[in-house]
């Protein structure tokens, strides 16, 4: 994707969010010029993927990401975040002191490889400003970065503003899962996941993290709290559509129900948990119990290749 393709993103979003200014489907004449924003820097970037929301204010959240073969900005950042004025310019309250106030280059040095690829997720508005970017990393790693509302890194989100997890459960932050989906949201075949999580090139498959617990919290351990106490956490910090579904039921049929519903999405089943239950890596037991249908077929073997 390249820079056209991130002005009609913009567009779409913009000129639904400004329905007092033009209606809906029409270039807003009161952003950018003609209801266009386009900014040369963004062209030389080489945006290959980008996330879009809009503040409370009106403004314009941008989060770009760039394949790391691609050479050009010749300083090894993959990461962008914009603000846009409701003008439809880029904001200069934002990052001011950058080469191009208004864009943030983010940095995650610190945190991942030189030759690993950085894909946008999501950016989500914050209180006061802030903003939220959660971006998938190869190698089935997380990014989650929290910027204050100059912005700067947040430094109540571990010290830095931004952190990196691999996908499996270590006793720290949210726990998250990647998924490949297809346009429709389904679910691809595990393989594709399993083949996309382990190539460190880019790739127009683009796995889709999605949060089911969280284990650490502003400095407290939340290993040993109930199941709705940890769910509550997670879901004040995560946007819902990167939060594993979940229900709350209070009858067996309403859990039936929503497992139904979770198999027509194109998913294996469910997992059942008990509310009181605390966080046991590596074990399920009674608290954690996976439920799905078994299918029993009637074959008969024709023959065998031994492997080696």
């Amino acid at each position: 994707m390249r820079r056209s393709a991130l002005v009609g993103v913009l567009l779409a979003l913009l000129v639904a969010a400004a329905p007092a200014a033009a209606a809906p489907g029409v270039l807003d004449p009161t952003f950018g010029s003609g209801g266009v924003f386009l900014g040369t820097t963004f062209a030389t970037i080489y945006d290959d993927q980008q996330v879009v929301a809009v503040d409370a204010q009106g403004r314009a959240l941008v989060a770009i990401t760039q394949d790391p073969t691609e050479a050009g900005n010749g300083s090894g950042t993959r990461l962008w975040v914009a603000r846009l004025t409701a003008a439809g310019t880029l904001d200069p309250t934002f990052d001011p002191g950058a080469p191009t106030p208004g864009l943030k280059a983010i940095d995650l040095s610190a945190l991942i490889g030189p030759g690993d690829a950085v894909t946008a997720a999501a950016i989500r508005p914050g209180p006061g400003g802030s903003i939220v970017v959660l971006a998938g990393i190869s190698g089935a790693r997380i990014a989650l970065i929290r910027l204050d509302g100059a912005g700067g890194y947040d430094a109540s989100l571990d010290g830095t503003g931004r952190v990196v997890s691999t996908l499996a459960p270590a006793g720290y932050g949210p726990s998250p899962a990647a998924l490949l989906v297809d346009d429709a949201g389904r679910p691809r075949a595990f393989q594709e996941t399993a083949s996309r999580s382990m190539t460190q090139s880019a790739s127009e498959l683009v796995l889709t993290p999605y949060f089911f617990d969280v284990l650490h919290l502003d400095g407290r351990d939340l290993l040993d709290a109930p199941a709705t106490e940890r769910a509550a956490a997670l879901a004040a910090l995560v946007p819902p559509e990167h939060v594993v579904p979940r229900l709350l039921a209070a009858t067996a049929e309403e859990a039936a129900e929503f497992q139904a519903q979770v198999l027509a999405d194109g998913h294996e089943g469910v997992v059942v948990k008990s509310t009181a239950g605390a966080w046991e890596a590596g074990r399920r037991g009674s608290g954690w119990v996976k439920v799905k249908p078994r299918h029993t077929l009637d074959l008969v073997v024709l023959a065998v290749e031994w492997g080696s």
